[in-house]
């Protein structure tokens, strides 16, 4: 599904975010 998947980067960005430890 498209939408599934623009759904999950859109969090895994905000993850990303909200972690810039894991993001390094």
């Amino acid at each position: 599904t498209s939408a599934f998947g623009g759904f999950v980067d859109l969090r895994k960005m905000c993850t990303a975010l909200l972690t810039p430890r894991s993001a390094r």
